[in-house]
C-alpha cells in the first residue's frame, strides 16, 4: 500500500541514524497530507485533496514528512523526555453551537 514505510526510511528522512535511535531514542513526527495527483488546475501533488468527494481514492495520494522532535544532544536538559510541539490547525467547520458568519 502507498502509506507503508520501513522504520529505516522514516529515520533517514528525519536525519536520524539507526544507531542513534537505538542508543538514545528519538521522537519522530510523521505528518501525512493527502495530495491531489490530478487537480483541475495547477501542479499534481501540490494541492490538498477533498476527501469528501466520491472519487478521491482514484486521484489522492499520501505525502509524508518525517521530523525529529527531541533534541539529539545528550547534554541537553531532559534529553529525550522534554520536548514540546504546537501545530496550528485550521478548522474546516465552526465548533458545535457556533454560528458561521456570512
Amino acid at each position: 500500500a502507498a502509506n507503508q514505510f520501513f522504520l529505516s526510511e522514516a529515520l533517514e528522512r528525519a536525519n536520524v541514524t539507526a544507531e542513534e535511535a537505538a542508543t538514545t531514542g528519538a521522537e519522530i513526527l510523521v505528518t501525512v497530507v493527502w495530495a491531489d495527483e490530478n487537480p483541475s488546475v495547477g501542479s499534481p501533488g501540490v494541492y490538498p485533496c477533498n476527501l469528501d468527494e466520491d472519487e478521491w481514492k482514484s486521484h489522492c495520494r499520501p505525502r509524508m514528512t518525517f521530523r525529529r522532535l527531541d533534541d539529539p544532544d545528550p547534554r541537553a536538559f531532559s534529553h529525550g523526555y522534554n520536548f514540546r510541539e504546537s501545530l496550528p490547525l485550521a478548522p474546516t467547520q465552526p465548533p458545535p453551537g457556533v454560528e458561521e458568519e456570512e
